[in-house]
């Protein structure tokens, strides 16, 4: 469920704090060893709620926990088949942080998912990889962006849009499809901050042509929300 208004945010943390209190008990009460990535990822949920309530200092002890117990698991003990839910970790933190921590910080768990998919995550090409590697270089050049480096985040997202388009038009991956739509916006959001509004509204044009095919036709009612924020960013984009 994503929660959106304040008191959605609210009821959503006090349920959050309810499921970790519990979650708690019967991991180191009850030994209950097998709940530990359930309460991991508990912490993260809630650091990222806590994020939009623009509370800097609860967010960061919420994912330093989950980031703890995750980083023991993979990294100690040594269970690598969590390696991957560890990067997604990082990635979430990453980008819900980008407000509170400064850009070295926010580039480190970055850092950190590239170790992680070149030591250990070994990849193939089933579509939740390709999902994962697209959204990596995704989110990655988001952050760059608002950091002011758009050069930087223009070449992570044409990273993203060819593994994307390959995986979508070549080899029929159509689940895939939204993620594109996504990588294009952005990419049109960066170029506008570059000054090439010709081509910025040439990619937010194809975001909203893919957007409205699968709101419209495909009946993709989860996707609404954020057809609606990019026809938002079109009426911006003409200066309304």
């Amino acid at each position: 469920m994503v929660l959106t208004t304040l008191g959605e945010i609210s009821k959503g943390i006090a349920s959050y704090d309810r499921a970790i209190e519990l979650r708690e008990i019967l991991v180191y009460n009850q030994n209950r060893k097998e709940l530990l990535v359930d309460l991991a990822k508990t912490y993260k949920n809630k650091g990222i709620a806590v994020s939009k309530q623009r509370n800097a200092y609860e967010s960061q002890v919420n994912f330093g926990k989950a980031l703890e117990i995750m980083e023991k698991l993979v990294h100690v003990e040594k269970q690598v088949e969590y390696a991957r839910t560890l990067a997604t970790f990082y990635l979430d933190t990453a980008v819900a942080s980008k407000d509170f921590l400064d850009s070295s910080k926010i580039m480190g768990y970055f850092d950190k998912v590239n170790d992680l998919t070149e030591r250990i995550v070994r990849f193939d090409n089933k579509a939740q990889d390709l999902q994962f590697i697209s959204r990596f270089y995704l989110n990655r050049a988001m952050v760059a962006r608002h950091f002011g480096d758009p050069d930087d985040a223009l070449q992570h997202l044409d990273t993203s849009i060819k593994a994307l388009e390959k995986s979508v038009y070549n080899e029929g991956k159509m689940e895939l499809l939204s993620h594109l739509a996504n990588a294009y916006k952005e990419k049109a959001l960066t170029l506008k901050m570059k000054k090439n509004f010709k081509d910025a509204g040439l990619f937010l044009d194809e975001a909203i042509k893919i957007q409205e095919q699968l709101v419209y036709k495909e009946g993709r009612e989860d996707l609404a929300e954020l057809l609606s924020v990019t026809y938002q960013d079109k009426a911006r984009y003409y200066g309304n």
